[in-house]
């Protein structure tokens, strides 16, 4: 009875190895690089002087105001072409 009760502590504690658990569904993965310094980075968030200006080259005002402009000095064909702009940029935005 003593071997009996020894052979099952034995096997008892070959059996409490730790297994490793599966992991939990949705878990993020560990990256194989290291998380960028956050110190040493530029945010994604401020914009530079020349995306402003390139922002406001390709937006609708100063276009239109480009085409009133040409109206108030009768170059109408030049206001008509400021203006069919206007009207693609306002379509295709």
């Amino acid at each position: 009875m003593i071997i009996a009760c020894e052979l099952v502590e034995a096997l008892a504690a070959q059996q409490a190895v730790a297994v490793p658990a599966a992991p939990a569904l949705g878990a993020a993965r560990r990256s194989y690089r290291p998380a960028p310094e956050p110190r040493t980075t530029t945010p994604k968030g401020l914009t530079t002087v020349w995306t402003r200006v390139r922002r406001v080259m390709w937006s609708w005002f100063p276009w239109a105001a480009l085409a009133v402009y040409f109206v108030s000095q009768n170059d109408w064909w030049w206001a008509a072409g400021v203006g069919a702009a206007v009207a693609h940029a306002e379509n295709a935005a």
